[in-house]
């Protein structure tokens, strides 16, 4: 039964830190992240995701390094909703890939997540890290530029198209150096109606 078989990993959990925070050690953390993956593969073969997360977590804080353990967990925090949650599993799921351009895909996400979470200077950290994760990507640079013309922030959008433009060349520079030129023009067109009424 694998609703006994977690009742009892966690029991067995409790007792260990229990024994040893009472020989006034810690669990080292290989031990202690071991434990967890296993509690946390029980709770997925039970398909309870909210436990298999929680547990995902725990080996995670022990073994911060598991490429695997973290893809796991975004997933899982993707499943259960979009939020700040899962906006963190995922940026922790880009630190630990290795494929740059899977990182900036994962870090944009994660700023729409930061985003409709409200959390807009997370969101923008998580664009710019995209951003320098694939700076030939335009991806970064879209989300970023809108998030600060949705906040008013004119001057700024026109700066990180401007800022990416002197660091590329070809048709990517002036791509890029267009987009400056239209915020920066749009802006000026503004300023200059608001004035006149």
């Amino acid at each position: 039964d694998l609703d006994q078989a977690a009742r009892n990993l966690e029991e067995w959990w409790r007792r260990v830190e229990s024994k040893t925070l009472a020989a006034g050690k810690t669990v080292p953390a290989p031990v202690r992240g071991a434990m967890a993956l296993e509690i946390a593969k029980v709770h997925a073969l039970r398909k309870d995701a909210e436990a298999e997360l929680l547990w995902m977590r725990r080996h995670l804080d022990a073994d911060p390094t598991d490429v695997a353990g973290a893809r796991r967990a975004a997933a899982l925090g993707r499943n259960l909703g979009p939020g700040e949650l899962a906006a963190e599993l995922i940026e922790g799921e880009a630190r630990l890939t290795v494929n740059r351009p899977e990182a900036s895909t994962l870090l944009v996400e994660a700023g729409g997540l930061w985003e409709d979470a409200g959390k807009m200077q997370r969101a923008e950290a998580a664009y710019r890290n995209a951003y320098a994760a694939v700076p030939q990507d335009e991806a970064p640079l879209e989300a970023l530029a809108n998030l600060l013309l949705a906040e008013g922030r004119w001057e700024d959008a026109a700066r990180v198209w401007r800022d990416a433009a002197e660091y590329s060349s070809g048709s990517l520079a002036i791509g890029r150096w267009r987009r400056a030129a239209v915020l920066a023009s749009t802006r000026l067109s503004d300023a200059e109606l608001a004035a006149r009424c």
